[in-house]
């Protein structure tokens, strides 16, 4: 942590409001891997040899909430109970932080120098502005607050109606190809029950039917191949009174 400042905010009607002391500039740590997956200065930050890396800071937004005490005068409203702290704008793994700061471009880190070697005395006395700097001051009840608290500090009320209608997609294309095989088997059954019935229920009106939609061609081929067995028998008879008439009249 580097230098801290005492805040006071000056309310309309002439209250004052004292704020803790805030660090000016600061410096956080976080593990990163090191090789392929270092993401380290793409975000800013400087790393230093054992995984550590290093993100300079400075204070940009000092934003509190206030609220009407019984005597009638404002004063800081913390959101927990039990930690008069928490009278921030910005949720933050649950926890409500007045301060915002941001991340400052690393100086001093020379990519010609061997890795991880880092000037730090320069990194460490550099000199930062705070033009952009600005203080708030929000009244507790103000419903950003609570819809801060429902979503945890994302602010994130579900999907779009763009995701929606891609996961929607993505479902009905799942669902037809997982449904495709029991509709194929169901149809195949239905189809064969359908055949079964209509042959146990077949009649004479039917066969006939079914003959006549037989093509012309096909039923004289079908019948020179197929002899009738009542005119085979009344030929065979005529065929054997000649033979024996003619026996008669000749010995045979």
């Amino acid at each position: 942590w580097g230098e801290v400042a005492n805040f006071s905010l000056h309310l309309q009607g002439g209250e004052e409001i004292l704020l803790e002391p805030v660090p000016l500039v600061r410096a956080v740590a976080h593990w990163e891997p090191e090789g392929l997956y270092d993401h380290c200065s793409d975000e800013g930050g400087v790393h230093e040899k054992g995984g550590k890396c290093w993100f300079y800071q400075r204070l940009s937004n000092i934003c509190v909430q206030v609220a009407k005490s019984s005597s009638g005068s404002w004063e800081l409203a913390p959101r927990q109970a039990g930690n008069s702290g928490s009278y921030g704008c910005k949720l933050t793994d649950g926890a409500w932080e007045a301060a915002t700061y941001k991340t400052l471009p690393p100086e001093g880190f020379k990519p010609h120098k061997a890795l991880f070697e880092i000037d730090w005395e320069a990194l460490e006395n550099r000199s930062v502005s705070f033009d952009d700097f600005r203080a708030e001051v929000r009244s507790s009840y103000d419903p950003y607050f609570a819809a801060m608290e429902l979503t945890g500090g994302s602010m994130t009320f579900g999907w779009t109606s763009a995701e929606e209608d891609i996961l929607g997609i993505v479902l009905i294309v799942l669902g037809a190809v997982l449904g495709f095989h029991p509709c194929f088997l169901l149809c195949r059954a239905w189809r064969r029950e359908g055949r079964g019935a209509r042959g146990a229920g077949r009649t004479a009106g039917d066969e006939e039917w079914r003959i006549s939609r037989v093509p012309s061609w096909r039923r004289r081929r079908e019948a020179r191949g197929k002899a009738n067995p009542e005119v085979v028998g009344i030929r065979n008879d005529a065929d054997a009174g000649e033979g024996r008439a003619s026996c008669g009249e000749t010995a045979c």
